[in-house]
C-alpha cells in the first residue's frame, strides 16, 4: 500500500482521496490502468465531470454520468466500450476526479 502527497492548493478545504485505477474505461481522457486519480468526495457532479461511481454498492468505476428521470447513462471514454444504462436507485456518486497521476519505472 502506497501513499500520495496532495498539496493544499488541490485540497482547498475539501475532502479528497486517491484511487488506484484498475480499468481502461477512461483512456480517451488519458486515464489508464495503473494511474492514480485524485478525487473530491461529493455527491453532485455535472455530465462533463469524470466521476467515481458505485453500482449496486459494488466496486467503484470511473465514468461520466448523465441521469434523466429514473435512468442514468454511464459513459466511458474508451471507444471500444459502450455506455451502460443503470436505474438511478442503483447509482451512488462517490466523487469527482480532479487530477490523474501516472508514474513510470
Amino acid at each position: 500500500m502506497g501513499y500520495e502527497i496532495v498539496g493544499p492548493e488541490t485540497v482547498s478545504g475539501r475532502e479528497v482521496f486517491g484511487l488506484l485505477v484498475k480499468e481502461d474505461s477512461m483512456v480517451g481522457d488519458g486515464i489508464y490502468n495503473g494511474d492514480t486519480v485524485i478525487v473530491v468526495k461529493q455527491r453532485e457532479i455535472s455530465s462533463s465531470d469524470i466521476a467515481v461511481v458505485a453500482i449496486n454498492e459494488d466496486e467503484a468505476t470511473l465514468k461520466r454520468v448523465k441521469c434523466e428521470g429514473e435512468i442514468c447513462m454511464l459513459m466511458p471514454s474508451n471507444p471500444s466500450l459502450q455506455p451502460s444504462l443503470v436505474p438511478i436507485k442503483d447509482v451512488f456518486i462517490i466523487g469527482k476526479v480532479i487530477q490523474s497521476r501516472r508514474y513510470f519505472e
